[in-house]
C-alpha cells in the first residue's frame, strides 16, 4: 500500500512500523497545518485549523515552520501510541 492510499486510521496501524505513525503536528506562518510521522514526512495537511483534511506530498520540505507539536515521544509504547494521535486525526476529519 502506497503512503497515498492510507486514508484511514485502520490503515495507518495496519502498516506496521512506527515510523509510519503520526507524530505530530507542523503549523507554518500562513496557518496551515501538516500532520508529520516519525521520520518527519508529511503525511496530512490542511489549510487552516478547521479547513478539511487532504493526504501531504511525503516528499516536500514543509518551509516556514513557526510551531511544532507532538502526539508522544520516544518513551511512550509502541501499542500506546495510537490512543495518542488517533484523537487528533479523528478532529481533523480523517475516517476511523
Amino acid at each position: 500500500m502506497k503512503r497515498q492510499d492510507r486514508n484511514t486510521i485502520r490503515d495507518l496501524m495496519g502498516q506496521g512500523p512506527a515510523a509510519s505513525f503520526p507524530y505530530g503536528v507542523w503549523t507554518t506562518a500562513t496557518g496551515r497545518q501538516v500532520i508529520y510521522d516519525r521520520r518527519y514526512r508529511p503525511v496530512w495537511q490542511r489549510d487552516s485549523a478547521t479547513g478539511p483534511a487532504r493526504p501531504a506530498d511525503p516528499g516536500e520540505w514543509v518551509a516556514g515552520i513557526v510551531e511544532r507539536r507532538w502526539f508522544y515521544d520516544g518513551c511512550v509504547a509502541f501499542a500506546d501510541r495510537p490512543a495518542l494521535f488517533t484523537p487528533e486525526l479523528e478532529a481533523w476529519g480523517i475516517p476511523a
